[in-house]
């Protein structure tokens, strides 16, 4: 998205008000199953009329497994499956408002009318919006209509005169796309940074020579949502975790260990993190496997396949089990037991990290233990 400078947003943002005080929107409900709600789940087609034309807008909308109300309905633009699902296994109503049908023109106003009609179907008191780079602009163009957002890798300088609370994070694979992300740092108090080291924001594919499952990056998410939630009421959130200055380094100047990677890896004069001997990055938020590594995690994505759907997933090199396997291997990297020493001393350790982060608010409780259960399971 190109940078808009602060003129040119603000006359957008008082096109877009006087746009909806010219052209007030109309809109009427039809549910397919109203009287259960919220505890199923339901396709809801919200009719809505503007400029004389009747408009549907396809709204699916997941309800709280919790047999109680939602404390906010979540906003999602497309269909994030298990981010939808995990969000409402956390006690979130959770719609998916399809704007891509429609008319490019009327998504902003489309969107608005919609997720109001929403929040008063749910009957919940706080709107949460997750804001990707699919279809941001119109829920920048909306923002003020959320109590939170929760932002995924969009360039912040559009929210500047947002009050509104916001947690924004990002995955490594940002830095090395084929046209790199470059963050800017707006330094608000309603906003906080989050870089979640090692791991990657999108989706994992099939179609990835080293694959890993998208626990890591979800793990943060849905940390990260339950932070903004609690923000919204007034409670303090975790402070910002993003790389500084001093963090990052020209990817032409890495220094990669000799695991296979280096030949595929950008070398030009992009900023990226800094590495450290096992080619992991320690700036950001670390979840636990990265704190206690078993492998070399690599933001960039390898294909097995050049003609098949992208990979998303970070490129994994794990550690060799022990000094014989490592010598066997000539992997200049520590093994696990020189690391680590014993399974037990990893997994008492595991625990540590993983609770720290989860009184930092940075990870949930359940997660934690699935750390812990999966450094049991660590290849000793």
């Amino acid at each position: 998205m190109q940078r808009l400078s602060a003129f040119a947003q603000f006359l957008i943002y008082g096109a877009v008000s006087l746009y909806f005080l010219c052209f007030p929107v109309r809109s009427e409900t039809t549910s397919s199953n109203p009287q259960n709600f919220p505890h199923d789940e339901l396709i809801e087609k919200i009719q809505i009329k503007i400029d004389s034309l009747n408009i549907v807008v396809d709204a699916k909308v997941l309800a709280p497994r919790q047999q109680k109300a939602s404390p906010a309905l979540l906003i999602l633009p497309f269909s994030e499956g298990l981010f939808a699902q995990e969000s409402r296994a956390l006690g979130f109503d959770v719609a998916v408002i399809d704007l891509d049908r429609l008319p490019e023109k009327i998504r902003s106003r489309a969107l608005y009318e919609t997720a109001l009609k929403l929040q008063s179907l749910t009957k919940t008191k706080i709107l949460l919006g997750f804001v990707d780079t699919h279809l941001s602009e119109n829920y920048i163009q909306n923002a003020r209509l959320f109590d939170g957002l929760l932002v995924r890798e969009v360039d912040l300088q559009s929210f500047h005169a947002i009050s509104a609370p916001i947690i924004h994070f990002w995955g490594e694979d940002a830095y090395w796309r084929l046209v790199p992300w470059r963050g800017i740092w707006l330094n608000k108090k309603n906003i906080r940074e989050f870089f979640i080291s090692g791991e990657t924001s999108s989706s994992v594919s099939l179609n990835c020579r080293k694959y890993e499952n998208a626990f890591g990056m979800m793990a943060a998410q849905k940390a990260l949502l339950t932070a903004l939630y609690v923000w919204v009421l007034g409670e303090t959130p975790p402070a910002s975790r993003a790389p500084g200055p001093r963090d990052v380094i020209l990817a032409k100047d890495l220094i990669w260990p000799d695991i296979g990677v280096a030949s595929v890896m950008p070398k030009d004069d992009r900023l990226v993190p800094k590495i450290d001997h096992d080619g992991n990055t320690h700036s950001g938020v670390q979840l636990p496997n990265h704190v206690l590594p078993i492998a070399t995690f690599v933001g960039i994505p390898l294909h097995h396949d050049a003609t098949d759907s992208a990979c998303f997933a970070p490129t994994i090199a794990p550690f060799s089990a022990d000094k014989s396997a490592r010598e066997k291997s000539h992997d200049p990297r520590l093994s696990l037991v020189e690391r680590y020493g014993s399974r037990a001393y990893f997994v008492a350790t595991m625990r540590i990290v993983a609770d720290k982060l989860v009184k930092e608010k940075l990870l949930l409780g359940q997660d934690a233990e699935a750390y812990v259960r999966a450094a049991k399971a660590a290849p000793f």
